[in-house]
């Protein structure tokens, strides 16, 4: 992004007062700390299981690319908040902290896709596990085309809902900070409405989420009493629900939290001064933190079904066969010592002691 000067000197004081306020640019180290903890933890992630996970491939697609939007909404925040304290250390003048607005264009459409492509993917989710549920019996046979399809429609209906949001940017409009999305004449009504429409979606998915998990149980185990195949896809389907509900509610929590704050708090603006609105915004602006509790809730997501796996294969290895098996071997043994100690008593002289007690073998 490109420094330029404006040309009233009032945005100017205000830009870098606001800046350099610590209620500024403390939010704002959390926020770019959080924003590179979401790599780390990514790489660690792929490091310790190589993405290895023991679910249906229409699951594997969705979860990558909610990996992805985290991981694109994270670079977008270090490049955004690494331009902002290169600048608040190294500006010479007041004006050095305003941009224009095509400096910020492709960063801001960037966390908006992500932001938008996070919220389509947990719905997606929801909705591959719901046909699951569904085709019980007959999913764990199908290919990935379904996981393909949720995946292109997220991709495309994100793309599509950002630029109608975007495409009447003013660009002579003077910004401080890319995701300053309120002080933007031309957009912010845009955005918030974008905004509001993913908080329904969010809602919905609750919604959506609670209700497969409650048919779930009360419906789908009556129907496949006695069908083994399809009860244990059932059970699978379930493990599934269960540990992929932190990830989805959490997620979907912060986001509506966050939209529910950045809505409300515009009417602020005729309250409090440019510069304390501003340190406002910077403090409600959670959406880094998000993508790194998510993405922290993906290692113990990879981390469970690991040790679902291999609970499951301990499980076969003492299967009862197993335990049938070394039972029949201990009744063995005790048959061929007790008939070798009849033999030994059948050879020896008949006592009146007490009878032995292998007699009855």
């Amino acid at each position: 992004m490109t420094r330029t000067q404006a040309y009233n000197s009032s945005q100017c004081s205000d830009a870098a007062e606001a800046v350099r306020g610590a209620l500024y640019l403390v939010p704002s180290f959390f926020n770019t700390c959080s924003a590179a903890g979401t790599f780390f933890v990514f790489v660690y992630i792929y490091i310790r299981f190589s993405f290895r996970i023991y679910y249906h491939i229409n699951a594997k697609i969705l979860i990558f690319l909610n990996m992805m939007s985290f991981l694109s909404i994270s670079l977008a925040t270090l490049i955004n908040y690494g331009t902002l304290f290169i600048n608040a250390l190294l500006a010479t003048d007041d004006c050095d902290f305003l941009f224009l607005t095509p400096s910020c264009s492709f960063i801001r459409r960037m966390f908006l896709f992500s932001i938008m492509l996070t919220t389509l993917t947990h719905a997606s989710l929801t909705l591959e596990r719901a046909y699951a549920t569904y085709q019980l019996g007959a999913y764990e046979k199908t290919g990935p085309r379904l996981g393909l399809v949720l995946g292109g429609v997220s991709l495309v209906g994100a793309v599509v809902m950002v630029t109608a949001t975007t495409s009447p940017e003013n660009s002579g409009e003077m910004l401080t900070n890319c995701f300053a999305f309120s002080s933007s004449p031309s957009i912010g009504d845009n955005v918030y409405n974008m905004f509001r429409l993913q908080l329904a979606l969010e809602i919905g998915t609750w919604v959506m989420y609670f209700i497969l998990v409650t048919y779930h149980k009360m419906k789908v185990r009556q129907q496949v009493e006695g069908h083994l195949a399809d009860r244990f896809q059932a059970i699978e389907n379930m493990i599934v629900l269960r540990q992929l509900r932190p990830l989805i509610l959490i997620s979907s929590a912060i986001i509506g939290v966050y939209i529910i704050f950045s809505s409300t708090g515009r009417f602020l603006r005729s309250v409090l001064s440019l510069t304390h609105y501003k340190q406002f915004a910077s403090i409600i602006f959670v959406m880094p933190h998000n993508a790194f509790i998510s993405m922290t809730l993906y290692y113990y997501l990879f981390k469970w079904g690991f040790q679902e796996k291999k609970k499951r294969m301990e499980d076969t290895l003492t299967s009862p066969l197993t335990e049938r098996k070394t039972h029949m071997q201990q009744l063995q043994e005790q048959w061929n010592d007790g008939f070798r100690i009849k033999e030994l008593e059948s050879q020896s002289p008949r006592t009146n002691g007490p009878p032995s007690k292998y007699a009855s073998v």
